[in-house]
């Protein structure tokens, strides 16, 4: 595997549970990726950049500290490439907190009508 700007976080997490800690130690909003609704749904369209910009991390920074925690948990070393033609957005934590709340919102609507 290789992290990208375009590395799914449910497909790094699938592969590197845990991962899930060391981007909640980057960014304690993170603690959102304990819920497996929103991790399976968000984690699905949520790429590495996008994680990035919503935690306020620099994109480098962010792939750099993936890899030297796979590195450090299970020896191997994996590339981390960013093409350098990212643009960074910081999402502020009110944002990020207004978004949240409203896809567990969503989601619960939507696992209720499911019921139904």
């Amino acid at each position: 595997m290789k992290l990208s700007p375009k590395t799914k976080v449910d497909e790094l997490l699938t592969r590197y549970p845990f991962l899930k800690d060391a981007l909640i130690r980057l960014d304690p909003h993170f603690r959102a990726l304990d819920n497996p609704l929103l991790r399976k749904t968000l984690g699905k369209v949520a790429t590495l950049s996008k994680v990035a910009m919503v935690g306020g991390i620099e994109l480098n920074k962010l792939l750099n500290e993936m890899a030297q925690e796979v590195k450090k948990q299970t020896g191997e070393k994996i590339p981390a490439v960013s093409t350098g033609s990212e643009s960074l957005f910081v999402l502020p934590s009110y944002k990020f907190e207004a978004l949240q709340k409203s896809m567990v919102e969503i989601m619960g609507k939507t696992a209720k009508g499911s019921k139904q």
